[in-house]
């Protein structure tokens, strides 16, 4: 059956008894979005019977339309569905949904796949049997988007996770990371590794001090004071050269101070480039 954005005309309406499958639809002559909400708000719908005629006000079961989609916009059917009826009744009530044509969704008996679909749109939550659950959001004309939220108005709320194993963040993108008033904690038994192409911390406006590379051009200088401060406190002055007051002078200065012991300043947690 060709997809629209109209539906058919009412046909005349048969006597219809048993079980029979259909398509959601949305009538002409509607406003789409009025006529869904007023469907969920009812939890009633209007299906397009398979062997022809359309029902409307069809009742529907609470498993089943957790299911349901729309036609989009350019669609004449939603989902397919499956109905019953009394033998007498003019009503339909809607059991279940099913999969056309081109929405077979195919598994192995341990797994179970809730899949939605809309205008491109993709997402789907699978449960295997072996232990696994994922998550696929795929967007295609818009945005994919996947949200977690726990609020309280304590500020209390937790979200915690825990894995006897790795944890995997992977993003083509930008990650961020926002403790609004509170703080980050990195806690880790074991070595934290970053590879980052810059590793910027605030305003990021001063480049970071290299432990190594600083230790060994103070110890340069630290070896020209010594030098200085050696040679000056070795210095005899000769007789009646007035050399006497540049002794008294380095001894009284510097004769009683140490030049910096670098022998410490690398840490041995925190290490950059």
């Amino acid at each position: 059956m060709a997809r629209g954005d109209g539906v058919y005309n009412d046909k005349p309406t048969y006597t219809r008894k048993g079980i029979g499958t259909g398509y959601i639809i949305i009538p002409q002559g509607v406003v789409r979005s009025e006529f869904v909400a007023r469907c969920l708000r009812l939890e009633k719908f209007s299906i397009l019977v398979e062997k022809g005629g359309v029902m409307h006000d069809c009742f529907i079961t609470k498993s089943a339309l957790k299911d349901i989609s729309f036609p989009a916009q350019g669609e004449q059917l939603g989902s397919k569905i499956i109905f019953f009826t009394e033998e007498y009744g003019d009503k339909a009530v809607i059991t279940g949904v099913v999969g056309s044509d081109d929405q077979t969704d195919l598994g192995e008996e341990e797994i179970t796949v809730f899949k939605r679909s809309k205008d491109g749109n993709y997402a789907l939550f699978t449960i295997d049997g072996n232990g696994r659950i994922s998550i696929d959001i795929m967007g295609d004309q818009k945005g994919g988007r996947f949200e977690i939220s726990v609020r309280d108005e304590d500020f209390d709320s937790e979200i915690n996770l825990s894995v006897k194993g790795k944890i995997n963040l992977f993003a083509e993108g930008d990650i961020s990371i926002n403790a609004s008033g509170g703080e980050i904690r990195l806690e880790s038994e074991r070595d934290i590794i970053m590879l980052p192409n810059e590793l910027k911390v605030g305003k990021a406006d001063q480049a970071m001090v290299r432990g190594d590379e600083l230790k060994r051009q103070l110890d340069k200088t630290n070896k020209l004071v010594d030098a200085i401060k050696k040679s000056l406190l070795q210095f005899t002055p000769a007789m009646g050269d007035g050399g006497t007051a540049l002794k008294t002078f380095a001894t009284t200065t510097i004769g009683s101070n140490e030049t910096g012991s670098l022998g410490e300043i690398n840490s041995e947690q925190s290490f950059l480039q």
